[in-house]
């Protein structure tokens, strides 16, 4: 959302960020979120009364009118849907006449589509310089190319140790996609995860509930791991020697890679400290 503020390609739309539940817990979530989020053109902020409806914006975002009226109640989920859930909202966005015209009064109604375009489907990376047996080119994040180093320390040794381990697996399946480096990457990760939402249970970061952080948590591992499933059980099905290179793996392997970074930075930084 902020980048969306940020670049004013929907000057007549409002991006929220509100924090609910414990006043105490949502002032200083909203604080959290702020500085972590680098929030400076999105309005951040907390309720000190329970609201009658809210989610977490991972499980998709809520568009009001001017007059509060519901248009959408939930846009595309990126815990299902990854980096495409938001494509959708910025597509869909595009597409709402009102949003382009001058002024709208308040009350202006918004309709929402009558039949919600499906999420764009994955689509492999056109900056990602690939050679030989699909071998990913190593570069930096700026010029758009997959960056084979770990994550940044999230402030916990036994975390920090495992991301490495998971990126290396990772950077293993796509310079040599096949099934044994697809199982490798799985089990690596399977493992990783299972032990950091062990670790969070028992510290009870995040809370509980459908309107958790812990629970969002997990849904983003689940999220990750889907990615890897369906492309090992496709390689399953394949007939190849488990070392035979699979090419076709390397776009879902490339999205796994980045899922996996964007959420040791996004999200398992926020336990710094906490574990």
């Amino acid at each position: 959302m902020e980048a969306w503020a940020q670049q004013g390609s929907f000057p007549r739309v409002a991006f929220v960020c509100i924090a609910t539940g414990d006043v105490r817990e949502a002032r200083q979530s909203c604080k959290t979120f702020g500085a972590r989020l680098h929030l400076h053109s999105v309005l951040n902020g907390y309720c000190e009364a329970q609201p009658r409806r809210g989610q977490l914006g991972c499980s998709g975002f809520i568009v009001l009118e001017q007059n509060a009226h519901v248009v959408l109640p939930a846009t595309p989920s990126f815990l299902q849907h990854g980096p495409n859930a938001h494509r959708w909202v910025e597509r869909w966005l595009a597409t709402v006449p009102q949003l382009a015209a001058a002024p709208m009064q308040l009350g202006t109604a918004l309709a929402a589509p009558s039949a919600l375009a499906p999420v764009p489907s994955s689509t492999s990376c056109e900056t990602c310089t690939m050679s030989g047996s699909a071998a990913c080119a190593q570069g930096s994040r700026s010029n758009g190319s997959i960056d084979l180093r770990p994550p940044a320390s999230v402030g916990h040794e036994e975390m920090d140790s495992e991301h490495a381990a998971c990126t290396q697996a990772l950077g293993t399946a796509l310079q040599q996609p096949c099934r044994k480096t697809l199982q490798l990457a799985y089990g690596q990760l399977y493992s990783h995860f299972a032990h950091e939402e062990k670790l969070m249970t028992a510290k009870a970061f995040g809370g509980q509930g459908s309107l958790s952080g812990f629970q969002s948590h997990c849904q983003h591992h689940a999220w990750i791991l889907g990615l890897l499933l369906k492309v090992r059980r496709e390689a399953q099905a394949s007939g190849l020697h488990e070392e035979e290179v699979m090419p076709q793996a390397v776009p879902v392997l490339q999205e796994t890679f980045r899922a996996f970074h964007s959420h040791a930075e996004q999200y398992d930084a926020l336990y710094a400290g906490s574990l």
